[in-house]
């Protein structure tokens, strides 16, 4: 990692914090670290099959602070191994959130770069992100962040009802380049206390006259020692440089408690087509060329409070292929997760 640039990158999060380190009474600080230990058992890349290696696939350092009851406000650094491979680069910090939040009883206004709606619930409710992105996310369907102005809220009374509406600049973490924006939507219902629900709409304007058009369903059950998830995703790229492109996931989960430290879990991702930009997919490089289906299964293992180890195996098969038929992926990883 460049340590002039994590120096800076720490002072301007201090600079908008306005406090230190020392000062406990002004804010907090957490992060979390998770990555593999990863062995190519197999590839549609011959150049990358055989090949291993210790990663980092995230690392956060987190700053939050209440500048008065109604206000809140974070900074988000975060940090990774390049995932494409063959680049030898350091770990490369960058700002993943920096917004200010007004919060109310039932709504709250943030400002800022900050997480999108799309896909944010159905992380949370599956709680292994650090195995794997969920769907819109891994195959670049969707980003979880972008700039702009959002309204979160839910319905008065028992407040099993959420919405989300955001405006943004369409540019994830970057810099605006165009004047299209990006507009997103989402509404859920807790029908039980077990069983979740939502929907969500984004409507991006692209470069030229190119846009996509999203549009996802999720239904969400935890119970005890179970939890499971269903996921379906439909995304519309019209005027693209290859024509209009339509693209659709389903995406299934289970894991069940077995102990108090065992968790074994179960997921499955059924595309419609090829993946545009597949091939750059950090740390699988899935084929564009042909229809992948992911599977990944794994033993989740608690060591300590925020400690887990998780032996696991990513297997991508391939099916209407343009061309030759692409051997399937086969990656086992040892992931491991620590949060502070």
């Amino acid at each position: 990692m460049n340590a002039k640039r994590l120096m800076q990158c720490m002072m301007i999060g201090i600079a908008f914090s306005g406090t230190t380190a020392t000062a406990q009474d002004q804010g907090k600080f957490s992060g979390l670290v998770f990555g593999d230990f990863y062995q190519v058992l197999g590839h549609s890349d011959p150049t990358i099959e055989g090949l291993n290696g210790f990663w980092f696939r995230r690392i956060y350092l987190t700053y939050d602070r209440s500048i008065t009851d109604k206000f809140k406000t974070r900074v988000r650094f975060e940090a990774n191994s390049p995932g494409d491979f063959s680049t030898s680069g350091g770990l490369n910090p960058f700002l993943k959130d920096v917004y200010v939040t007004y919060v109310s009883k039932l709504f709250g206004v943030t400002l800022g770069l900050q997480p999108t709606p799309t896909f944010g619930n159905v992380e949370d409710f599956h709680g292994y992100r650090y195995i794997e992105k969920t769907p819109l996310d891994l195959y670049k369907m969707a980003d979880s962040r972008d700039s702009g102005l959002a309204i979160r809220g839910k319905s008065a009374g028992d407040g099993r009802t959420q919405y989300a509406v955001m405006v943004g600049n369409d540019s994830g973490t970057k810099s605006e380049t165009n004047k299209g924006k990006a507009i997103y939507l989402l509404v859920g219902h807790w029908f039980t206390e077990n069983l979740y629900a939502e929907t969500t709409a984004d409507f991006r304007d692209k470069l030229g006259s190119e846009d996509w058009t999203t549009v996802t369903g999720f239904v969400g059950y935890k119970q005890g020692k179970v939890n499971a998830g269903l996921l379906y995703g439909n995304q519309e790229r019209n005027n693209t440089s290859s024509g209009d492109v339509s693209l659709s996931v389903w995406s299934l989960y289970v894991g069940i408690q077995a102990s108090e430290t065992v968790k074994p879990f179960f997921r499955v991702d059924s595309l419609s087509g090829p993946v545009p930009g597949a091939s750059t997919i950090s740390y699988l490089k899935i084929d564009d060329t042909a229809t992948p289906t992911l599977y990944i299964v794994g033993i989740e293992f608690k060591l300590a409070d925020g400690v887990y180890l998780t032996p696991n195996v990513e297997l991508v098969t391939y099916r209407d292929a343009a061309g030759p038929k692409p051997d399937e992926i086969i990656i086992g990883r040892l992931t491991y997760y620590a949060k502070f």
